[in-house]
């Protein structure tokens, strides 16, 4: 799995297991449709690449874009809440974080 994020990041951006299965990537100056399309392009690399071995394998990916306005708990929270209702949605999905989903959870 870190050899195909790894493959996917730029240099610029880091990548950190949060613990148990979770991971994080930070994406300096990246925007929500970027952002979003980092979390795609992973989720479909791993999705083909356990298939090869016939072993299906997916992913849920929470993407949150951080403004400069909140806490750094906050916007771990925010991509919390996003991979939580990708997983709620069906799983093996990319879902990027809305107010929405913050009175949902409240």
């Amino acid at each position: 799995m870190s050899g195909i994020v790894n493959r996917c990041i730029r240099k610029t951006d880091f990548f950190y297991r949060i613990g148990g299965e979770e991971f994080a990537i930070l994406s300096p100056e990246t925007d929500r449709e970027s952002a979003l399309l980092l979390a795609e392009k992973i989720r479909n690399i791993v999705e083909k690449e356990f298939l090869r071995d016939k072993v299906k394998v997916t992913i849920s990916i929470g993407v949150a874009v951080y403004n400069g306005e909140e806490s750094h708990y906050d916007f771990y929270n925010q991509a919390d809440m996003a991979l939580y209702e990708a997983k709620r949605a069906g799983r093996n999905k990319s879902v990027i974080f809305d107010n929405n989903m913050r009175q949902r959870s409240e």
